[in-house]
């Protein structure tokens, strides 16, 4: 475990940190007692707790991929950085009184986004008051939509600009009404009003965000930040990821919720008294060492308890 949790804290390799003991024992005792299922059901026992109406943003994370195509959990994925494959993950994030917490990290082995999606969120709405969902443009799903609009939750979701956007020559910074019912899926079509706003950023290219809401635009603009909050703050995770080439697509999903462990703690820690990541690094091990359930969860999850 402290091989691990150190490796995360440095953002190094297994076999970098390892000593006793040592890289290939720890491989081999993961590969041993993982489980896709064990991990789930662990991350989903540390949700937070609290009270009140929190928003949830959902995104997903892609680490690419460059060797063998066919490894088993590799998916294609939008080129970059020279390779089209990618091991993926569909993060999940709760927003509750400006902190935010990560509440379920899914592989996405099969591309079956939406459905996915609306699985989580069928088990979140039992655990929490939602009042909003911020999804992206590749979220955008009949099925899904129907789900949210159903049970009467807010949303907020990027569109992809095309023609037949374009030329409906949508006003900036102006609600405009843009379609009140939803196309036919798996759930019943709902009708309802949906509202496109029209933005430009800061280099000048257009965006179109779609909502059930008739807001302010600059509110709806502001609000949906808060999903891009959540690029940023993987870019925080991925600074505690431990450093793998592992083709084993159960023991990269470990890796990553280790290091969305030290996330949340960092996120908790940070909401009472403003920490840099890179100051607390040193500190987070004590914490994690010294919390006998976190421990003792780790211990188990990894076949050692």
């Amino acid at each position: 475990m402290g091989v691990v949790v150190g490796a995360s804290l440095q953002n190094k390799s297994i076999e970098y940190t390892a000593n006793a003991p040592n890289g290939d024992t720890i491989f081999e005792r993961l590969e041993r007692s993982l489980t896709v299922d064990e991990l789930r059901r662990y991350v989903r026992e540390t949700r937070p707790i609290f009270r009140g109406y929190a928003t949830v943003a959902i995104d997903e994370h892609v680490e690419i991929f460059y060797g063998d195509k066919d490894t088993d959990g590799v998916i294609g994925t939008k080129p970059k950085n020279g390779s089209s494959y990618a091991f993926s993950f569909l993060a999940v994030k709760i927003i509750v009184r400006n902190k935010e917490y990560v509440v379920d990290l899914i592989p996405l082995y099969d591309n079956k986004v939406a459905e996915h999606t609306i699985e989580v969120l069928e088990e979140l709405v039992k655990l929490y008051r939602i009042n909003m969902i911020l999804i992206d443009a590749g979220f955008r799903d009949s099925d899904l939509l129907n789900w949210i609009v159903g049970r009467d939750i807010h949303l907020i979701t990027r569109m992809r600009t095309s023609k037949n956007l374009r030329i409906k020559d949508v006003e900036y910074n102006k609600a405009y009404l843009y379609s009140s019912l939803y196309e036919k899926g798996t759930y019943n079509s709902i009708c309802k009003k949906m509202f496109v706003y029209r933005f430009r950023d800061k280099k000048h290219r257009d965006f179109y965000l779609l909502s059930d809401m008739d807001e302010e635009p600059s509110w709806i603009k502001d609000t949906y930040r808060l999903r891009w909050g959540i690029e940023t703050g993987f870019r925080d995770v991925n600074k505690m990821e431990i450093k793998t080439t592992t083709k084993n697509k159960v023991i990269r999903l470990f890796f990553y919720i280790i290091s969305v462990l030290m996330y949340n703690i960092w996120i908790e820690v940070r909401s009472e008294s403003y920490v840099r990541l890179d100051t607390l690094r040193s500190i987070l091990i004590r914490i994690v060492v010294s919390s006998m359930e976190l421990r003792g969860n780790l211990l188990r999850i990894m076949g050692l308890g």
